[in-house]
């Protein structure tokens, strides 16, 4: 294609065509080059590439039924608790098995714990060392030393797979 972009085959050269995005997204054109990226970077059954009324393109979530103008909206959107959840109960419904692109330990945990839930969950969270656990007559509560978050299950969970704490983690 003479737009000098070609198409991705990892994730180095994926994001490299996203960083594009902005620029290019009324090149229609290029359309199938950024809808590999995206399967590259995420997977192939969450995101399209589709043009509003404008014939501009933007990513539309097939989970949320959410669309994006960009790709920092895109990654806003995908690391957010509610598209997690979305995810996690879309997967569940369908009774497929969760497969992650990131290796998996071979270790379980007790079914229902956080570390369980993380692991069997769609999102791919990272800060996990800055949280510390406390038992209290058998029930769990959680604090992140990184954000001064603090809860229970549910709570920690979102706040771990949410953006403010992967911001804080990546800073």
């Amino acid at each position: 294609m003479s737009s000098g972009l070609s198409m991705p085959h990892d994730n180095a050269t994926a994001q490299e065509v996203m960083k594009l995005f902005n620029d290019k997204a009324y090149s229609r054109n290029l359309k199938p080059i950024f809808q590999e990226a995206i399967d590259i970077l995420y997977r192939p059954d969450i995101f399209d590439v589709k043009e509003d009324n404008c014939a501009r393109m933007l990513f539309s979530c097939k989970i949320c039924n959410n669309d994006m103008n960009s790709h920092e909206s895109l990654l806003q959107h995908h690391l957010s608790g509610k598209h997690q959840k979305n995810c996690d109960k879309k997967l569940q419904e369908e009774g497929i098995e969760i497969c992650h692109s990131r290796v998996r330990s071979s270790r379980t945990y007790p079914p229902g714990s956080l570390q369980d839930r993380l692991m069997n969950s769609q999102s791919n969270p990272i800060g996990l060392q800055m949280l510390e656990e406390y038992q209290n007559r058998g029930k769990s509560y959680y604090k992140c030393i990184l954000c001064g978050a603090h809860g229970r299950l549910d709570a920690m969970y979102k706040h771990v797979v949410g953006t403010k704490h992967t911001e804080r983690y990546i800073k």
